[in-house]
């Protein structure tokens, strides 16, 4: 019987860690929560192992931590092995990028920042490509979506004089991820960039004028940029009092010049008509963070219902791209017709 009540002492701690349980009713919780997998407790063991808790210290939760742990990344797992993926037939040419890793504290569209390791850089290029990933997303401006920061190309930190240094180092790192075999998609200014923000539109426009003049020739795709509603909220809109779209259209003009595919990227996947009106022919689409598949099959098919010529790309829906959930939510995505995914991968 010792056994079985600290058994359900782990049980509990664990649902205090997430908080998804407290004491209180704690008894019926573990009760319904084992019942329900053919396991039958006592109550008494239950109250037992809620007296075991309450006289357990800091010291000895600490000492359980790895354990609760390492059972929270096994949820990933079990989502994975307990779901049905249907196969599906990848589209020829179909790019598959993974631009956030280890609950997105390695982002690798910041890796071209001066502030960048180029050590850590070609690692993560071997690693990447050994995992399956054929395309990389690289921002080419970037002031403080995470690090590392600032990405620029600037001789100041923006705008003014290109920095040939600065082009020359983000030019052969980008080429080093070609000459590994991937596909490159360069992305303007990410969200969280205030500097950026209190850009005039003429600034915006030489921005991206300068972008397709020293980095053109090795993009393979372009995206205008991040959470590109969330700009018209907190800058765009300073200038035009909305989200201008004429604005956000010249931008997509200026990369569809070179010929390149040009995708928008937004904070919701549900503003699919405002990438309608952007004039891109791609929609970068960010989903949240599944952790279910079956979500990413209701909103494919809520994105198929409404997207019309939009080439669909599955972009944000996971915070660690090498996960097998991650793996399984790409295939889903690929199975309900996106043309690409960017924090994942589908099974090979």
């Amino acid at each position: 019987m010792k056994k079985s009540w600290m058994v359900v002492a782990m049980v509990l701690a664990a649902g205090m860690f997430s908080g998804c349980v407290t004491i209180d009713p704690a008894v019926d919780f573990v009760k319904g929560e084992l019942a329900a997998n053919n396991i039958n407790v006592k109550a008494a063991d239950i109250q037992k192992a809620m007296g075991y808790l309450e006289k357990a210290n800091a010291a000895l939760l600490a000492e359980y931590q790895p354990i609760l742990s390492a059972i929270a990344g096994a949820v990933d797992k079990w989502e994975v092995a307990t779901t049905n993926v249907q196969a599906f037939d990848s589209p020829e040419g179909a790019l598959y990028a993974g631009f956030l890793q280890d609950n997105a504290k390695i982002r690798v569209m910041n890796k071209l920042s001066v502030n960048a390791n180029p050590a850590d850089r070609t690692a993560l290029c071997k690693a990447q490509k050994a995992f399956g990933f054929n395309q990389v997303c690289f921002s080419l401006t970037n002031q403080g979506d995470g690090g590392p920061v600032p990405t620029t190309f600037y001789a100041g930190d923006w705008f003014g004089a290109v920095d040939p240094a600065k082009v020359k180092m983000m030019r052969e790192a980008i080429m080093e991820w070609k000459a590994d075999g991937f596909a490159v998609e360069l992305w303007g200014p990410l969200d969280e960039s205030p500097v950026i923000a209190a850009a005039n539109p003429e600034q915006l426009k030489g921005m991206y004028e300068a972008m397709v003049e020293h980095f053109g020739d090795l993009a393979d795709s372009w995206c205008v940029g991040l959470e590109i509603d969330e700009w018209g909220e907190t800058w765009w809109n300073q200038l035009w009092h909305k989200p201008d779209m004429t604005t956000i259209q010249g931008c997509v003009e200026i990369l569809k010049a070179t010929g390149k595919p040009v995708a928008v990227h937004l904070t919701s996947y549900k503003k699919i008509d405002m990438a309608h009106q952007s004039g891109a022919d791609t929609f970068n689409a960010q989903f949240g963070w599944f952790s279910k598949v079956s979500q990413m099959t209701e909103a494919m098919a809520w994105i198929n219902s409404r997207k019309g010529n939009l080439r669909i790309v599955a972009t944000e829906f996971n915070r660690d791209s090498i996960t097998p959930l991650a793996t399984a939510l790409a295939t889903e995505a690929m199975r309900c017709g996106a043309a690409g995914t960017q924090t994942g991968r589908p099974v090979r």
